[in-house]
């Protein structure tokens, strides 16, 4: 999981999630099915994207995210999936993304 578009998305989503534990129920509330997902198999790698968008949208203040290692995702996910991520993630109103590999 650690070198997988999947991963980053997985980890980034929990610590949204840790440091605004508000919206935690708010972005649970309206995926269908969430209380029968309780493993990282469970969640598709489009879905996570999904949340993980809508969450960041919902946070009040500010998000700044730095991604390192990116050289290191698996080649099975594809730079294209590398770079989509990148693109989505800084595309979001308030979110600041800073990139390294």
């Amino acid at each position: 999981m650690q070198n997988s578009i999947k991963g980053a998305q997985l980890g980034l989503l929990r610590q949204l999630l840790c440091c605004e534990p508000s919206l935690a129920d708010k972005i649970l509330d309206g995926l269908p099915g969430s209380e029968r997902k309780d493993d990282d198999d469970d969640w598709s790698s489009h879905e996570l994207g999904l949340w993980t968008a809508r969450t960041l949208s919902a946070c009040k203040r500010p998000v700044c995210i730095f991604l390192d290692g990116l050289d290191e995702i698996s080649p099975s996910d594809g730079p294209i999936e590398v770079i989509d991520l990148v693109k989505e993630l800084s595309g979001i109103a308030n979110v600041k993304v800073y990139v390294s590999s």
